[in-house]
């Protein structure tokens, strides 16, 4: 091949190269968009393992003490009280 087919050649796979750089179908605003979109799915992500680790913790609490917990839920959620107690609501 002679040297002008050949910068024919390479000329050509850089205009085609560029013109996918920007108008192609992963250009960079697309890559740039999907970038956002990942770093965002990450730190949900991180907040939900977060907080399933803390109900896992719970969890594990009130299967070891699960006395505790249903008086808690009776006390607080119906208001329920021992013989000898007296509840008072103090609001805030």
């Amino acid at each position: 091949m002679s040297k002008g087919v050949c910068y024919l050649f390479l000329s050509a796979l850089i205009v085609l190269t560029l013109y996918g750089l920007f108008f192609g179908p992963y250009n960079l605003q697309q890559l740039s968009r999907l970038e956002k979109a990942r770093t965002a799915l990450e730190e949900k992500r991180k907040k939900l393992a977060e907080e399933n680790s803390q109900l896992e913790n719970q969890l594990s609490s009130m299967r070891r003490n699960p006395d505790f917990y249903i008086e808690r839920f009776l006390r607080e959620t119906l208001g329920m009280q021992r013989k000898d107690e007296t509840i008072v609501i103090l609001e805030r």
